[in-house]
């Protein structure tokens, strides 16, 4: 079975100043999803804030992708803005990374599932036979 390497895109997101800005960024983000199963990493060091609006973008960022069968993670999450993506439930949507590196190599792990079945062996375990012995009293004649 030959795995095929996909390309995993890295996007800078930066500090947005307004919703146009945002609009711009999911439009140019947007016409590079035009393959299937796009990974993209959203780097987010440039990120001192997080308002409603940026939420937003990376709802929409992630809903894009997954209209293709993709997935959006990130890297370099500031702590306050994490602490904000968390109050919201947010951070529950979204795989956070330290950096770029780590986040572009989990888009290439073998998920479990995909393991082909002839390298995979069956499980046995050592099963300890249980002992059947039961305790018979001894009939006393009646006699």
């Amino acid at each position: 079975m030959a795995l095929q390497l996909r390309t995993v895109t890295v996007k800078q997101l930066s500090q947005t100043e307004n919703e146009e800005q945002e609009w711009v960024f999911l439009q140019e983000l947007t016409c590079g999803l035009q393959i299937d199963r796009p990974r993209i990493v959203l780097n987010c060091n440039g990120i001192r804030t997080l308002g409603e609006s940026s939420l937003h973008l990376l709802l929409c960022c992630l809903e894009e992708a997954m209209k293709r069968n993709g997935d959006v993670r990130l890297s370099s999450v500031p702590v306050p803005v994490r602490a904000v993506m968390e109050a919201h439930g947010v951070d529950r949507l979204f795989k956070m990374f330290e950096n770029d590196a780590d986040a572009v190599k989990s888009f290439q792990r073998l998920p479990i599932f995909a393991i082909p079945q002839s390298l995979t062996e069956p499980l046995t375990l050592p099963v300890k036979e249980a002992s059947t012995e039961l305790a018979v009293e001894p009939e006393e004649d009646a006699a």
